[in-house]
């Protein structure tokens, strides 16, 4: 979870800074450039989030969590042993994705739940329109067929328009199945013409649905972000400002007048959409705005000047959508102490590697070492540090075998008091540390003699695959001491 921790994060503000850019440069480029922008991030963002975090992360192939600036919260491993796991209680991290799960089941069943009520209520109050209306869909169709269609032909694709008494105004169901519906018939034609090419843009519009699909995705995966509901709200302004200039996109400017007219006279209290709808009422500040957008003449501009410009936004707009995967990382420490270190033993580093970052685990360095040194605020019982090797963990004394022998006593109380009395110990074999391996834990020199290996303490306990032991052993060197729980 810490490295969708981390992306969440760097969402936040790669988002926030692109909201901040489109309202600060509007007028750099045209309302469909901004919309194919937004498209653009959302679908790069949500395809690389589920294909690199969070499939990874819930099938346990996730890895370290790379980025500049670590964040998140240390994880609270599961012990192996179900009698130490009767005892376990999860940490905040585990909290966390628990959380955000039923969270992003409720944002998905909301909307869905909104979307089939609507077909729910169209299905039973709806009727089929006039044959005026149909004619003037046709008409509409015939206006706009082409390039603002993309390419979609009437006789196939056009969709089914019904009346619904009691909608605050004209909208259209923009995914599947979809379908424009009407308050009432008795629009004049002009305004009528404007509804229905305004809805077909919606309705038929190159890449409107998939669009929409892709904010659902993000809008539910990331649902505790502030700023994902922020960017999607700017996208459904900056939609709306499209599907404007797209209905008109061969108007003059007098059809543009009346184009306004109709959309005034819509003019209503701002009213939250259904999932999949547009809603072509709307309220005085955003009416005032699409107005603004549908009679705003760009000022003329060399290509060349309009070309930079593009590319400048575009490079903006990429490393942006490129910066939350690559600006935070997981914690670099772990929170490791004396009641929480069984929940430890038995995890390797692969396992514990998930979502956090590198200098949380680094290798220790030296000629035939292979041991990764556990970072902890405080290694636990005064220990000067924590190591993992193949899931065993040492605490290293290097120069204080006293509080290794006082650590090894207060384990053992406590393994006796959740397992029960020890078993018969184990020889020593079951230490698999190499003397290489112990030198480096100690500080001691290539040449120093071996360290001397010894078994404690066994006890014997059950896994999901059968039963394990788990053996306090201590290791002593010349100037310290080790102690291992394997």
């Amino acid at each position: 979870m810490n490295s969708f921790l981390a992306l969440s994060l760097g969402l936040c503000l790669s988002l926030g800074l692109t909201w901040l850019f489109a309202r600060k440069c509007a007028r750099w480029l045209d309302d469909s450039w901004w919309s194919r922008e937004f498209g653009i991030q959302v679908w790069l963002t949500v395809i690389w989030s589920v294909l690199g975090v969070i499939l990874p992360m819930r099938n346990g192939f996730a890895n370290f969590s790379h980025g500049l600036i670590p964040v998140g919260l240390s994880p609270s491993p599961r012990p192996r042993l179900r009698e130490l796991a009767a005892a376990w209680r999860p940490g905040p991290l585990e909290v966390f994705g628990w959380v955000w799960l039923a969270g992003m089941a409720a944002v998905l069943l909301w909307r869905v739940a909104g979307m089939l009520l609507l077909w729910l209520r169209v299905w039973r109050k709806s009727r089929p329109v006039s044959a005026r209306v149909r004619q003037a869909l046709e008409n509409a169709w015939r206006t706009l067929e082409g390039g603002i269609l993309g390419g979609k032909t009437l006789e196939k694709d056009l969709p089914d328009v019904r009346v619904l008494p009691g909608l605050p105004g004209p909208m259209s169901i923009v995914l599947w199945p979809k379908c424009l519906l009407l308050d009432r018939e008795d629009y004049d034609d002009e305004a009528l013409d404007a509804i229905l090419r305004h809805e077909l843009v919606h309705a038929c519009g190159q890449n409107v649905a998939a669009h929409r699909f892709f904010w659902l995705l993000l809008g539910a995966i990331f649902w505790f972000v502030p700023t994902v509901w922020l960017f999607t709200r700017e996208a459904r302004l900056r939609e709306e400002y499209t599907c404007d200039r797209d209905a008109n996109a061969f108007s003059n400017r007098e059809e543009l007048r009346a184009y306004a007219r109709a959309i005034t006279a819509l003019a209503a209290p701002r009213r939250r959409e259904a999932f999949g709808t547009a809603n072509m009422a709307c309220g005085k500040a955003m009416l005032r705005c699409r107005v603004e957008a549908l009679f705003r003449e760009e000022a003329p501009s060399p290509w060349g000047r309009r070309t930079l410009r593009a590319l400048l936004a575009l490079v903006l707009i990429l490393l942006l959508t490129l910066l939350p995967f690559f600006l935070f990382s997981g914690p670099a420490r772990f929170d490791v102490n004396e009641g929480n270190i069984l929940n430890f033993a038995g995890w390797d580093v692969f396992d514990l590697s998930n979502g956090m970052n590198p200098d949380s685990l680094p290798a220790v360095e030296g000629e035939g070492v292979l041991l990764y040194r556990m970072e902890t605020r405080t290694p636990p019982y005064g220990a000067a540090a924590l190591y993992n090797e193949m899931g065993d963990l040492y605490l290293s004394f290097p120069d204080d075998p006293a509080a290794a022998y006082a650590a090894c006593a207060r384990l053992t109380e406590r393994l006796t008091a959740l397992l029960g009395e020890p078993v018969a110990r184990r020889d020593i074999t079951v230490i698999h540390a190499r003397d290489v391996d112990l030198r480096a834990m100690l500080e001691l020199p290539s040449d120093a003699p071996a360290p001397r290996r010894e078994t404690l303490a066994t006890w014997r306990g059950t896994t999901d695959d059968g039963t394990a032991t788990i053996t306090i052993a201590r290791i002593d060197g010349e100037n310290g001491a080790v102690v291992a729980l394997v």
